[in-house]
């Protein structure tokens, strides 16, 4: 009994009787079953009643109604015989073809892919050959079983089998052979690549000969010279991928001297010479990018080891936090994820010996020439750090003075106030000839405060993230229409104006990262307005500048501002320099006296003139201060800026402001003789008090705000 097999056909399981193609049914007819010798009685009556053309017309019409079957599984599995004639004959072999045929792929790969398993691989010749017919012959087997029943069914499927399954059994069979080769081979290549990294290029190829001539393999020398070719080149390219440029070099030349036999070199032909030429290309390709990219990348791992080596030098740096920098830097230097792991664990083990020793281990050990080389590249500055910053004498502990820490102090501040981000390694650690050891209780303690004080710069605040946002603001189209053609000059103002007032907002804020992130947007929300208060009236302004000045009111002017017919051919709007008080002075006296009304000028254009004098100018002496004018334009002493000699008016109230502070707050806790000075501080500054007092000044806050709001007008007006 034969066992049933279901094979998957690819053919509908159902015989319909119309296809659908789009919105359309397209009638198509079943497959015909008990009716055939009526079709073709039918097809006899309109032919001539000759026995051989009888025949040919019932071989066709069995050939079409096979080839006009679309359920080719249901028509197989009907084991009634169709006609005379030939009829079932042709139909029966249109059947099995078409089926052949829809299954093609299917029964192929049947085949085939017994040529590749691991299995039928470990075979010998004879086996997999015995493996082969038996595949063939139970395809067949199965096909009988499952379509038997008519005879010329049968005959037709042994038929099919005996040619297309037999094609593909040796087709399958030469596949198995060139697999055979080509598992060998590789095996043969991953061995004489061992062989070669222990041994050398002339021990691999040796054994890759012996054992290609062992095979007895119908090659010709040139195909078992490829081959060893082949095995070298492809050694050489994965180096050339690790990086370790010098090793595939080596190999190349070490591989170009080995003798085939007598004289005949294993890159010696035509062939063997190009292969060469375009391995060692390879090599000069990627030196040669590297060295392009070599500076970039050395000094993005600089960046690294400097960081790295910041977290030594901080007393506060956790080791979590050291390990964590040290991973960084290793992976930037490219090595593997494990050197990269083990090197993190063993530099934040200690302190900078610990450090050191760990990134020796890691330059030396490396096989990667570029990694090898960016690291021996910031030994320099590790040695350097080692002996500037981490090279004070333990001895030296505890013995500086309250002075010598004040004086080292001064001069590390002094660093810092121009780059805050300088690298600690990089500030002074010595006073007076003599250096600090970073152990020192006392260096700790100034480290800790310093890094206080400059945390603005370092702290994870959100001034990067503020500043980017208000420069948007700026420069976005929702505000196209207010700042203008001024959008970039003032994107560019808050970046600058911003960092400036960082140093003292950190301080406010009493280092505090939450209140200094709170103090920064209420600066740059401040800071926005004014701008885009000042830009708008910088734009407006320019329409107005040809306004025409009335004459009767010139000639009420000083004589200097008698001649002008335009507001552009004032002085304090026309020159860009050297613009006396006195010409400031005249040009506003002659605004103020501008008549407003329908044929002139209207309230709010003379207004904004009047703004732009005074914000361009402020009020550069005492003898220029004007409130009324002030009070015309709506604005106050925060939106103008004041002359040194103004402020030089102002200082003896403002510290009389703070010696009255000072006394109300800490009397209790003052001597007498501290209490007498600040009297007469008061006393002294008592006249200052009272007029700046009218200009609205009653308290310290009031000055300080005046102060803060001062430098942010100069920055601008400096621009």
């Amino acid at each position: 009994m034969r066992k049933q097999v279901q094979l998957d056909l690819g053919t509908p399981a159902l015989r319909p009787t119309s296809a659908r193609a789009g919105q359309y049914s397209v009638a198509v007819q079943a497959t015909p079953k008990t009716n055939s010798a009526l079709q073709l009685a039918q097809a006899l009556r309109r032919t001539p009643q000759v026995l051989g053309q009888a025949t040919n017309i019932a071989k066709d019409l069995g050939a079409e109604a096979a080839a006009s079957t679309m359920d080719v599984e249901g028509a197989m599995n009907d084991t009634e015989t169709k006609g005379i004639l030939g009829y079932d004959k042709a139909y029966q072999q249109g059947l099995v073809k078409r089926h052949f045929v829809m299954n093609e792929e299917s029964i192929k790969e049947r085949f085939m892919g017994l040529s590749r398993t691991d299995d039928s691989l470990k075979q010998t010749p004879e086996e997999f050959i015995a493996t082969m017919e038996g595949e063939r012959q139970a395809f067949a087997d199965e096909l009988l079983d499952q379509f038997g029943g008519n005879g010329n069914r049968e005959q037709a499927i042994q038929a099919l089998t005996g040619t297309f399954v037999d094609n593909l059994r040796d087709e399958a069979t030469g596949a198995w052979v060139d697999n055979k080769k080509d598992q060998a081979f590789m095996q043969l290549s991953a061995d004489t690549s061992d062989i070669i990294k222990k041994q050398g290029a002339a021990a691999g190829l040796k054994h890759a000969q012996a054992e290609i001539n062992a095979w007895a393999l119908d090659l010709k020398p040139s195909e078992k010279a490829a081959k060893l070719r082949g095995i070298v080149t492809a050694d050489a390219a994965v180096l050339i991928g690790q990086g370790k440029l010098s090793q595939a070099e080596a190999l190349l030349k070490e591989a170009s001297s080995y003798s085939l036999h007598g004289n005949a070199k294993l890159f010696g032909s035509a062939e063997g010479k190009k292969e060469i030429t375009l391995a060692l290309k390879s090599i000069r390709s990627a030196r040669d990018k590297s060295e392009v990219s070599f500076s970039d990348n050395s000094k993005g791992l600089g960046r690294s080891v400097d960081a790295l080596l910041q977290d030594v030098a901080n007393p506060d740096v956790t080791t979590e936090e050291r390990t964590a920098s040290a991973l960084r830097m290793a992976k930037r230097a490219g090595v593997s994820d494990e050197d990269a792991q083990a090197f993190a664990e063993a530099a934040s083990a200690g302190g900078i010996d610990d450090m050191m020793e760990a990134y020796r281990d890691l330059a030396r050990n490396t096989e990667n020439e570029t990694t090898r080389d960016l690291l021996n590249d910031q030994l320099g500055e590790i040695n350097r750090a080692k002996k500037e910053y981490f090279g004070g004498n333990a001895s030296t502990i505890g013995t500086f003075s309250a002075e010598d820490i004040s004086d080292l102090k001064d001069q590390r501040e002094a660093i810092l106030r121009e780059d805050p981000n300088t690298p600690l390694t990089q500030l002074p650690t010595s006073v007076n000839g003599r250096k600090m050891n970073v152990e020192d209780d006392d260096y700790k303690a100034l480290l800790r405060e310093e890094r206080l004080d400059f945390g603005w710069a370092t702290s994870p605040s959100q001034l990067n993230s503020i500043t980017r946002d208000t420069q948007s603001a700026i420069t976005g189209k929702d505000n196209a229409r207010s700042f203008g053609a001024y959008a970039g000059e003032y994107g560019t103002a808050i970046k600058n104006d911003l960092s400036a007032e960082a140093p003292a907002l950190w301080r406010k804020a009493k280092y505090d990262v939450a209140e200094y992130d709170a103090l920064l947007q209420d600066k740059a929300d401040k800071l926005f307005a004014s701008y885009q208060r000042r830009a708008e009236l910088r734009g407006s302004t320019e329409s107005l500048l040809d306004t025409n000045l009335s004459s009767t009111k010139e000639s009420d002017a000083q004589e200097e501002a008698s001649d002008n017919r335009t507001v552009r051919d004032m002085p304090s709007f026309s020159a860009t320099a050297g613009v006396s008080v006195s010409d400031i002075m005249t040009d506003r006296k002659t605004l103020a006296n501008m008549e407003t009304g329908r044929r002139s000028i209207n309230s709010a254009d003379k207004k904004r003139l009047i703004q732009a004098s005074l914000m361009d100018y402020g009020f550069p002496t005492m003898d220029s201060l004007d409130l009324e004018l002030l009070s015309d334009a709506d604005m106050g002493f925060e939106d103008v800026i004041l002359g040194d000699a103004v402020i030089r008016e102002m200082l003896p109230a403002f510290r009389g402001y703070q010696a009255k502070q000072l006394l109300e707050d800490s009397r209790n806790t003052l001597d007498s003789k501290d209490i007498k000075n600040l009297e007469k501080i008061i006393k002294d500054a008592q006249g200052s008090i009272e007029k700046w007092m009218d200009y609205g000044f009653d308290s310290v806050e009031d000055f300080n705000r005046l102060e803060e709001a001062q430098e942010a007008l100069r920055n601008l007006n400096n621009r």
